[in-house]
């Protein structure tokens, strides 16, 4: 049995007898870098399996109990090189050029006990599969609009007078200019670095990653990937065959991760990330051939510089972190997912031009009612401490000058 949900990268794969699950995925992230290292001893590098596989079944597939960020282990494997503590430099292995992760993070709901299916998913060239830790939420929060206060002030007649201050620009109290300049309000991020997970022999191999059992080959026709979807006992209907043999053809390799859950739960499953030689920056969406209308992706992308996507919307650009994947970009999509692959969403490189969407509140508050001291005949109550300019007046100069007359006088 298969049924189509609102993944839109992969298809889901029940298995018979199973209750199909919701599946929502509307988030994720593309990194690219260049001359990555992988595959450096000490292993496990990418994640500490001990913490995923001693959990119950099922229950380390979810959320990030089981992996957070403490238990993902970058052993100093950086866009560039290998950090010298602890790694033997003989066992890594380079991906030279440019390289693309992907990270996803399904939501999954289900409201029955043994809920068994599959996420088949599928890469450009040969991936290193691995765990990652939960990166959405700090992506979610960097990338935040930026709250800027307005302060409107309230004359209140309960708090008495106050002598009005004169600023010249953009009008009265204190002002930092006249405009909504962008400001840098300091926050950070840094991509996921990439560990080893094992590369694999290259073969037909069913390999365990945390709480996921997982297979991941290269077939050369549908009927050659259904033939090793049943060798793995992966359930699955002929439009899944269907969505998935136009990326065949373009000599795609197809990963299968099987998920297990004990217990109704309705939470997001722990990050998976692929990791695979190339600089295409592709969201794969003619894999979920099927669905009703579009719907509207989130894509997270950390490179160089900047991408968009063809008419996505640009919600946050700006360099979060040192390095050759620095730049971030927001970018939100708005999919069809019954096109062929060749219309799939490709982002470019466009000109470095710093964005964050800025959500204004209103605060209000109330002060004494102003009053203009240069305006007061007397001198008293609050024009005592009056700080507006003061006019010359000629009276005054008169009776000054009278009074230095007398006193000149008396000294004779």
């Amino acid at each position: 049995m298969s049924w189509l949900t609102v993944i839109v990268l992969g298809r889901i794969l029940a298995e018979s007898g199973s209750p199909p699950p919701d599946v929502d995925d509307q988030t994720i992230l593309l990194i690219k870098r260049k001359d990555v290292m992988v595959g450096c001893s000490p292993g496990d590098a990418g994640v500490d399996m001990d913490a995923a596989s001693d959990a119950p079944d099922g229950d380390a597939a979810i959320g990030d109990a089981a992996l957070d960020d403490a238990g993902v282990s970058d052993a100093g494997i950086g866009d560039a090189g290998v950090d010298d503590a602890g790694v033997d430099a003989s066992t890594c292995t380079m991906i030279s050029g440019d390289a693309v992760t992907l990270v996803v993070q399904p939501h999954v709901s289900t409201s029955a006990d043994g809920t068994r299916f599959a996420v088949l998913l599928v890469t450009p060239d040969r991936p290193i599969v691995e765990l990652a830790g939960d990166v959405f939420s700090s992506l979610a929060q960097t990338t935040a609009p930026r709250i800027d206060i307005h302060t409107v002030e309230v004359p209140d007649p309960a708090l008495g007078q106050q002598c009005a201050t004169y600023e010249s620009g953009c009008g009265g109290g204190e002002s930092d200019g006249c405009g909504g300049d962008f400001g840098d309000d300091g926050s950070s991020w840094t991509p996921p670095k990439i560990g080893d997970a094992g590369l694999g022999d290259g073969g037909l191999v069913q390999e365990m990653i945390g709480p996921y059992q997982f297979v991941r080959a290269q077939p050369t026709s549908a009927m050659e990937l259904a033939g090793w979807l049943d060798q793995f006992g992966y359930a699955y209907m002929q439009k899944d065959l269907d969505a998935v043999a136009p990326y065949i053809a373009l000599g795609y390799h197809v990963v299968a991760i099987r998920v297990s859950l004990d217990h109704p739960l309705t939470a997001p499953m722990i990050p998976i990330s692929l990791t695979w030689a190339g600089s295409e920056l592709r969201v794969p969406a003619a894999l979920g051939a099927g669905a009703v209308g579009t719907g509207t992706l989130t894509v997270y992308i950390a490179a160089e510089g900047k991408y968009q996507f063809p008419n996505a919307t640009i919600r946050f650009a700006r360099q979060t972190s040192a390095g050759g994947a620095g730049y971030l970009t927001r970018n939100q999509i708005t999919l069809d997912q019954n096109l062929p692959p060749e219309q799939d969403p490709i982002a470019y490189r466009v000109t470095n031009s710093d964005f964050q969407e800025v959500t204004t509140q209103t605060e209000y508050v109330h002060v004494p009612v102003d009053v203009d001291c240069s305006q007061q005949e007397e001198r008293g109550g609050c024009c005592n401490e009056c700080n507006a300019k003061p006019r010359n007046r000629l009276d005054l100069l008169t009776i000054v000058v009278a009074v230095a007359f007398v006193l000149r006088r008396r000294r004779r």
